[in-house]
Order: structure tokens, then sequence, then C-alpha cells
């Protein structure tokens, strides 16, 4: 049976689609042209997109890398454009579908859906959804006396609704973050006003875990990184954030949240976040700054990153060859089966819920769920005035939560192509559930 496990905690009707556009002026079911069954349009061949694709009996073409658009013109007028009625599509080709250069006009069909709003990076890129929520948040301070779009949304809820149980604003919930190297004065000061803190350097565009390290001062900052009249450091942007080094741990190891968030519209906000999340966990012990000393506290990252990409890289490298017969084979070694087959690293979202309440009780199992759904709204009330509502749209997100040892959730960054990639049988059925229900909300059977 199909499994409806999307929360919805936000908006309207999902499937009214709002828009000045007469095209656009249609509920939000994706109807057939001339052919009883649906075409899709897939830029990526993941078993969970594929499963629910031929479930439904839809029939798929895969976008060829000769075709990727790039800059191409689009203009969807021969039968085979008008015929697909979703594109899954990369991010690269929304970009380019989206773009105003070329010779013809984009125009989708109003039957067509694609799976990325237009700019969809005013979230996913972690400088700019940083920038988007310390505005908003000031924006609160002030109260709206404006006429700005941003305004007229926040005029129509009350101060409270925009404030947690906790009494703050979704600015509270980001570790506090400086892009460089435009921000890098004002990174050395707030080392100052913090002595002995620890901060993380990510690229601002990047994911995966690549280029993501640790330092304790501006003086680890590369000098490349520090330099406004840098070229190659503005084209290629990286953000510092303090480092929420007092986390929530299980049996010692960090782990973090991957939250699935289906949006269909922002004006009006429409959200769902899906119950099927999960905990990633680093693949060793959380180290002791004291007892491991300051230099490997900051150099190794395998207590501190839980990215997958990077986990299967090392469960990769621990593998031990034995030779038979002039035949090579591979395992691993007991302790990594042990602490590492079988789960993929990854646990339920309810296993956590479960540790939450049996160690803190229901009560904090309960105010972590409710912080947790407020700063995930309210990150989207943030970028709400900037993201361009395209009506073909909706964007399924992968949140990424961290919890501390207070059990306060820490927006860390929101993905715009999650991993659809499982990692295992449990993996997979998650990941193909979460697909299955973002097909049934913004492509329902008639």
């Amino acid at each position: 049976g199909v499994c409806h496990q999307f929360l919805y905690f936000i908006g309207a009707s999902p499937r009214t689609m709002d828009s000045g556009d007469p095209e656009c002026a249609t509920e939000g079911t994706v109807t057939p042209t001339s052919e009883p069954v649906a075409a899709v349009r897939c830029d990526m061949m993941k078993s969970p997109l594929l499963d629910n694709f031929d479930a439904r009996g839809w029939s798929v073409t895969r976008t060829p890398d000769s075709e990727a658009l790039d800059d191409a013109p689009y203009a969807p007028s021969s039968k085979a454009d008008s015929e697909w009625v979703l594109w899954w599509a990369s991010v690269q080709n929304v970009r380019a579908l989206h773009s105003s250069t070329g010779l013809a006009p984009r125009r989708l069909f109003p039957h067509q859906r694609v799976n990325h709003f237009p700019n969809h990076w005013e979230l996913t890129r972690k400088d700019r959804m940083y920038a988007h929520i310390v505005r908003y948040s000031k924006a609160l301070v002030r109260r709206p006396g404006g006429t700005s779009t941003r305004d007229a949304m926040m005029a129509s809820a009350p101060r409270s609704a925009h404030v947690s149980d906790r009494g703050e604003t979704v600015r509270e919930f980001v570790p506090v973050t400086f892009a460089l190297p435009a921000e890098f004065a004002m990174f050395t000061d707030a080392t100052k006003a913090a002595p002995g803190s620890t901060w993380i350097v990510k690229p601002a565009n990047k994911s995966q875990g690549r280029g993501i390290f640790l330092v304790s001062g501006p003086s680890q900052i590369p000098p490349a990184m520090r330099d406004r009249a840098n070229v190659a450091a503005r084209n290629e942007p990286h953000i510092v954030s303090r480092y929420v080094d007092r986390p929530l741990l299980v049996d010692g190891r960090k782990f973090d949240l991957r939250i699935f968030v289906l949006v269909t519209n922002f004006r009006p906000l429409r959200a769902f976040r899906h119950e099927a999340a999960f905990a990633r966990f680093c693949r060793t012990a959380y180290p002791c700054r004291v007892a491991d000393g300051p230099r490997q506290w900051l150099q190794d990252l395998s207590g501190h990153l839980t990215n997958t990409s990077l986990a299967r890289k090392a469960a990769e490298a621990s593998l031990i060859e034995t030779r038979q017969d002039g035949v090579s084979s591979y395992s691993h070694s007991g302790i990594v089966q042990r602490q590492w087959g079988g789960h993929g690293g990854k646990w339920p979202w309810e296993n956590v819920l479960l540790f939450v309440a049996s160690r803190y009780g229901d009560d904090a199992r309960q105010q972590l769920v409710r912080d947790l759904d407020f700063a995930i709204v309210e990150s989207l009330r943030a970028v709400q005035a900037a993201i361009i509502n395209d009506c073909h749209s909706f964007e399924l997100y992968g949140y990424d939560v961290l919890i501390d040892e207070q059990l306060k959730p820490w927006l860390v960054e929101g993905n715009a192509s999650p991993s659809l990639e499982p990692s295992t049988a449990a993996d997979r059925a998650v990941k193909t559930a979460v697909i299955s229900d973002t097909l049934d909300i913004v492509a329902p059977a008639d």
C-alpha cells in the first residue's frame, strides 16, 4: 500500500496552485495530454524514483547528456515536449530551463511539473540561507511597517507565530555564520568575543562533506579565503559557522538528522514534513577535546562529520584483503562490521524519538518535535519573498539538523537534491516511501 506519512503543517489545500498566470490557474492535478500512460523525464536513474514510476505505470525517458539544456533555448512546442507531465530534473537543467537567455521563450504547459523552483538556491546555498534568516529575524524585531512583499506576509500573522516555545526566533536555531572572504573581519571579531570556540568552514555551494574543515581562529583560515580581492575566493565562496561542540550523543557517537520537507507553494506557503526521517551517525566516537588534544580535535573529522558519502569511503578504506588460490577477496575487520554492518550507520527517526523519550521523558520528546517544526517553517518563511514562485515547481528539500545536549535542534543546511542513493534495504524503503508520497501530492491520480 501507499505510505502516507507527510505531515501537512502549514498552508491551504496542497492541490491548488495560485498564480497570476492564466496558464497556471488550474488545480494541481497532472493530466496526460493524448496518451493514457503518463510520460516522465528523469535526469537521475535512482531506484526510489524508478520503482515509483514503474508502480504507477509511467513511461520514463532519461534525459541524455547530449540533450542537457545548458544555454540552449527550450520551447515546448513539439508533441514529445507536451506529453511529459513530470520532469525530475537536475539543478543544472532547471537553471537552464528558467534562464532568460536563448532564442525562444521557455514556457511549460499547464499540466507539467518540475522538481525545483527556479531559484531554489536562496535556501539551499548555505550563505544565502543564513543571510535570509538574519534579515527576516531583524524584520521581526522591527515589526512590519512598509509595503514590501516580506512585510505584507509577516503582517498576516501575529509576532507570537514567529517565536518558538523557547522565546526565540529562527535565528537562534541556526549557528552564527559568516561569509568568506566578505565577512572575514566580522568573523575575527566574533572569535575574540568567544575565545576557545571551534568553527567549521564549508564551501557555500557544495555537498557530501567536500571541502569541510575545523578551525579555532582566524589564523587557520587559508589566506586566499581572507582576501576580498581574490577572484577565485569570490567565485567559490565559503562560510564559517560556530561549531555546535556539545551535540547529543548516542553510545558516544555524534549524529545528525536528514528531514524530508516537500514545498508545493511559497505564496501562500504550503509545506509538508515527512515522518520517515533518519539519523546519520559518525563512524567513530565523538572526540574529547581535552583527552585528544586540540590538534587531533580539529584534524580528525571522522567523529565530527556524518555525511554518508564520507562514511562509505572510510568503510571502503578499511577493507582487508585476503588471498586464496591466487584470488583476492575483501572483508571488513570485526570492529568495522559490528559498528557499520547492516544499518549503514543510520537510525530511523522513531528510534531517535524513543531514545529521547526514554532518557529525558515524553514532554522533552514532544518539545523537540515542536522546535524542529518551528525552525523548518520559519526558515521557509525567511526565503518566502525571495523564491520565484513558479506554479509548475515543487521542491523536496533534505534538511540537515543537529540536536545538542539540551535537545535544541540546529538547522545546518537545506539540500535541493537530497541523496536518493540507498545504502541499505531499510534506507531504500524510506526513500521510496518519501518519493511515493511526494508523487501522490504533486501528481495525484485522476
